[in-house]
């Protein structure tokens, strides 16, 4: 929603330096979720849990593994269309950065999972 906003506030000025302001918003907040999924896998790899025993995947897991598998597919596609255009500007590179870190977020995201069980 943020990036959004900046990107309809700046966009009647120029619409380049929407797109740019509006990329750069949400990379940084993409870092930061990144950063503060690190620090919650961190902290939970030093405490003990004790779960119940099951080999069945129950509705929420299907969930999140069907959520974290369509954020990858996006990541992977946008990646692959912006190399493919070519990287001619900052908003490529803008673009690129976004998709592989939240790509490395939801890697990271999956790991906890997988620590959890």
């Amino acid at each position: 929603m943020i990036s959004l906003i900046t990107y309809f506030i700046y966009k009647n000025s120029n619409i380049k330096t929407a797109v740019i302001i509006s990329d750069a918003t949400e990379l940084m907040l993409i870092t930061l979720s990144c950063i503060i999924v690190c620090a919650t896998f961190l902290k939970l790899r030093r405490h003990k849990f004790s779960y119940y025993d099951s080999s069945e995947m129950n509705y929420n897991e299907f969930l999140l593994i069907v959520g974290l598998g369509a954020i990858y597919l996006f990541g992977f596609y946008t990646i692959l269309a912006v190399s493919h255009n070519g990287l001619n500007s900052n908003i490529e590179y803008l673009m690129l950065a976004i998709q592989i870190i939240t790509i490395l977020e939801s890697k990271i995201f999956f790991i906890i999972i997988e620590v959890d069980h």
